[in-house]
């Protein structure tokens, strides 16, 4: 699969569409929202980091201080160790392989954020396509619950990007309700969030958004992904 090319800050980084995970496009939401909500912290973790985009993206926003880049493919190590080096950030980000927590070492984090592979149900799917988006039972949020406690820090939280669609919030609740060691609230991206979000992927993609067609894509996207993805945020009680 060809590989491409995303700039963020002058930064390039490079990924194919199987390794991408959304890290290119929707997971740009992140940025603006953790703006909103603190705009800084010093130890964050980006579980599913994939080719760890989202998470040195944080890193170059001054965000987050440091970042440790989780995923359990080691098919992206090459990827990771590419764009930690082409963003001159060897002594801010490290790549861990881990099946979720498995192989991370016992620090407390200010910010775990994640974009949750999001396909309950694989008996529909290509599986050579979606394989690594599979989630059957939602067990994967299940298990990152399941150990999130001991890994945030007392004031810091856990933001996870869902959409509605794989993703209902009846289902999300009830998954975070039968942990009592949690709060939680929704968060829903503003208009303008979406659209500053849209515009980084944009961007970084080398879209021009001064065309007429690609700036109207560009209002359709930001509404679509008003309506359909959502932030959790999880704190321990």
């Amino acid at each position: 699969m060809k590989d491409k090319y995303f700039i963020y800050k002058k930064k390039k980084f490079i990924y194919n569409d199987e390794l991408d995970g959304g890290a290119s496009y929707h997971a740009n939401l992140f940025i603006p929202v953790l703006k909103k909500l603190n705009g800084k912290f010093y130890k964050c973790m980006e579980m599913f980091a994939g080719v760890g985009i989202t998470g040195l993206s944080l890193v170059l926003d001054n965000i987050c201080d440091h970042i440790d880049l989780v995923d359990i493919n080691q098919g992206v190590s090459d990827y990771v160790f590419y764009n930690i080096k082409s963003a001159s950030l060897e002594s801010k980000a490290r790549f861990i392989i881990s099946d979720l927590f498995k192989n991370v070492d016992d620090h407390k984090y200010d910010l775990i954020i994640g974009n949750p592979p999001r396909i309950p149900d694989p008996s529909n799917v290509e599986p050579s396509k979606y394989l690594k988006a599979v989630d059957v039972d939602y067990h994967i949020h299940k298990e990152f619950l399941k150990h999130l406690y001991a890994y945030l820090n007392p004031a810091g939280f856990a933001l996870l990007l869902e959409d509605y669609n794989n993703m209902p919030l009846s289902k999300l609740y009830g998954i975070i309700n039968s942990y009592e060691t949690y709060y939680y609230e929704v968060i829903k991206p503003s208009f303008l969030e979406s659209f500053k979000a849209v515009n980084i992927a944009f961007s970084g993609r080398s879209i021009s958004v001064h065309k007429p067609k690609n700036f109207m894509f560009m209002i359709y996207e930001t509404i679509r992904w008003k309506n359909i993805f959502y932030f959790i945020r999880i704190k321990i009680k």
